[in-house]
């Protein structure tokens, strides 16, 4: 259903003494930041060393899940990013998650390491999200590196209160994309899944499924007009294998004293997300980066191709609307604080046919439901 009380969730954090801690709260909290940790100095909340554990060590799954469906389900190892709605300007990793070292010499990252494992329920013939944990590697320098520190975060899921929705084609073929939504009376919680290919040219990544995961929250303000959040999430991701460790992959058990290095992690990841542009933070000698979409080649009639063949007239101010993240992302919001409502697009541009067609799959939320829509358009 539409689902508009809270969902349940509980936060597990192991410090490095072992002590669990345990913050009952709504799950919308965990996907307002990926930086969802108190805001107190590094050192007072340091946190569990993660163990190595190889594949074949934990291919075993605890869990009872059923087959992936689409990008959904198992492990995925990637990496993530906070960008400004606003103006789509990516915001560095907070100084609290930040070695001092890193802070004095003013190289602050941009991105954190990450290690998401889901896992799936089929009540009936719906697949449903039924608990996520999520790994993050914090910064480290010199012999850090060799003992990496991670963070542990469990969300529980209710099939009750989050809507998973697909759309375009059957599970394990590109295009597609879910959605993921969670509504409260104050906020609003969506998440947008995209299977992509892999980057060209890189063998190591083609035996990989390939995911971008957009968080985004639509608070309600006192007068019940809606405003965007001040941060969006970006994850770009690989799965590493269809059934899901529960996180074991990067903390291992309890008995397992070895470390887990650079090494292991930016292996596991892949050469392409790891060594790529990932977020646009290199430049062209144009001044744009690696993934600047042209607004202006996307203005003009559009057709939709998820049927019916409806044909849509995009204006510059409709683009305009739109802030542009990395990987040819599109997050458009508008709302009407007379009526109290809002529209909330989120969109993956491609181009095929050596760039004379673009394609838009996109995401759409507005006060009440979601939209899936495939669109084209020739040059």
């Amino acid at each position: 259903g539409n689902g508009t009380s809270a969902m349940a969730m509980a936060l597990a954090t192991t410090s490095m003494r072992g002590l669990q801690l345990f913050t009952a709260c709504s799950s919308l909290s965990t996907l307002s930041s990926a930086y969802f940790i108190s805001a107190v100095k590094r050192r007072a909340f340091r946190m569990s060393r993660g163990a190595s554990v190889t594949p074949a060590e934990h291919v075993e799954s605890r869990s009872s899940q059923p087959a992936t469906a689409g990008p959904l389900g198992g492990d995925w190892v990637g990496l993530m990013a906070t960008f400004s709605p606003s103006d789509g300007r990516l915001v560095p990793v907070p100084d609290h998650l930040v070695p001092e070292s890193m802070l004095e010499w003013g190289d602050v990252p941009t991105r954190l390491e990450t290690l998401t494992s889901e896992d799936l329920s089929s009540p009936g013939e719906e697949t449903v999200l039924q608990q996520r944990v999520t790994m993050t590697v914090l910064p480290e320098v010199g012999c850090g590196v060799d003992n990496l520190e991670v963070t542990k975060k469990i969300e529980t899921f209710s099939a009750q209160h989050a809507r998973v929705s697909g759309a375009w084609g059957e599970p394990n073929t590109a295009p597609f994309a879910l959605s993921i939504e969670q509504r409260t009376e104050k906020l609003s919680a969506f998440e947008v899944i995209f299977e992509v290919e892999p980057e060209a040219g890189d063998e190591e990544s083609k035996t990989h499924k390939r995911r971008l995961r957009i968080t985004i929250i639509v608070e309600v303000d006192g007068d019940g007009s809606y405003s965007l959040s001040k941060l969006i999430n970006m994850y770009v991701e690989r799965q590493s294998t269809i059934q899901s460790t529960q996180g074991m992959a990067w903390s291992g058990p309890a008995s397992n004293s070895g470390g887990l290095d650079a090494r292991s992690v930016t292996q596991a990841i892949g050469r392409d997300i790891i060594g790529g542009d990932t977020f646009s933070v290199k430049r062209l000698k144009s001044g744009e980066d690696v993934w600047g979409i042209d607004l202006d080649e996307l203005e003009g009639t559009w057709e939709s191709e998820d049927g019916g063949g409806a044909v849509l007239q995009r204006c510059k101010a409709y683009f305009d609307e739109s802030s542009r993240l990395p990987q040819n992302v599109l997050v458009r919001f508008v709302k009407n604080d007379a009526n109290k409502t809002f529209e909330l697009e989120v969109s993956l541009v491609e181009s095929r046919d050596e760039g004379k067609t673009h394609t838009r799959r996109v995401v759409s939320f507005d006060s009440s439901d979601r939209m899936f829509k495939l669109e084209a358009k020739k040059s």
